[in-house]
């Protein structure tokens, strides 16, 4: 069962019973009973559990970038009080 919009590209198998929900593109072959959502296709749970954090990814970027920048500063003072106790 396909949904509206959904693209299956050329030379893929398609299952008995796969479901795949609509705005969906199916890249690769998808076994029995598969159900996908998205694109490139992948289990409709994971989809789900993806598209949840799109709007939270600028900011999670930002942390990101904090910490990383935090960790160099650790790193840097870490390393120098290894040289002072020399």
């Amino acid at each position: 069962m396909l949904g509206g919009q959904v693209g299956i590209a050329g030379h893929v198998d398609i299952g008995r019973g796969v479901v795949a929900v609509g705005q969906s593109g199916i890249t690769n072959s998808q076994p029995a009973g598969a159900f996908v959502s998205g694109y490139p296709a992948i289990d409709n749970k994971e989809w789900r559990k993806a598209s949840a954090l799109f709007r939270r990814l600028p900011e999670l970027k930002r942390r990101l970038v904090e910490l990383e920048r935090r960790v160099v500063e650790l790193e840097e003072l870490a390393s120098a009080r290894g040289r002072r106790t020399r």
